[in-house]
């Protein structure tokens, strides 16, 4: 016998899909970077019963944007030396650059989400609300402003530096596992390969 009311309820839910729920949010007063955090995750309900209480428990799923938080170890990358160089990163740099095997860090707090790339060479950090236009130091010494957005399961960072040299960095979880990075500046596209540290 199929379950009815409040039975059918009970069980574990994952999302799919909203309409409006940007607007919905927007009215109830919810800041934008929220906003923006809050497309990127794909929640799921468990709905059970323990005598005459039900209970709601809400978890994020791993997938969506929720994916690159974590700690991940440099595998391989294909034409960064011709990306570095279209960005004017010097001859000595990018051989240093190339040398080593960085570890990134991502976490989130609240609304502020955080990256973390640790080498023998040098380790950089920053934090960042998505949508909202920061300044950053890049490796290379270079003074740059930056803007991140999440689109789905992929994180965008837009960087222009002091000349107007503009470059996009998009990260996401591939179908291995391995999060991937597509980097394109002027004619130039490179990637980066990482693996999840266990």
């Amino acid at each position: 016998m199929a379950s009815s009311g409040i039975q059918a309820l009970k069980g574990t839910w994952d999302y799919v899909d909203g309409e409006h729920f940007d607007d919905y949010m927007k009215e109830l007063g919810v800041g934008l970077s929220t906003r923006m955090a809050a497309k990127g995750v794909k929640p799921r309900l468990t709905i059970s019963e323990n005598g005459v209480h039900h209970w709601i428990d809400i978890a994020m799923a791993n997938s969506g944007i929720e994916a690159l938080k974590g700690s991940w170890d440099h595998v391989d990358d294909e034409n960064f030396d011709e990306f570095m160089k279209e960005l004017g990163v010097g001859w000595a740099m990018r051989i240093a650059a190339k040398a080593v095997k960085p570890r990134l860090i991502i976490s989130q707090n609240d609304s502020k989400w955080s990256i973390k790339s640790e080498s023998t060479f040098k380790t950089v950090f920053y934090d960042f609300t998505p949508g909202v236009e920061f300044n950053e130091t890049t490796p290379d010494g270079r003074e740059v402003t930056t803007t991140i957005t999440f689109e789905g399961n992929k994180w965008i960072s837009t960087t222009i530096d002091k000349n107007g040299k503009k470059s996009v960095v998009t990260r996401y979880v591939d179908g291995s596992g391995q999060q991937m990075i597509e980097m394109e500046c002027g004619p130039v596209k490179a990637r980066r390969w990482y693996k999840r540290v266990q």
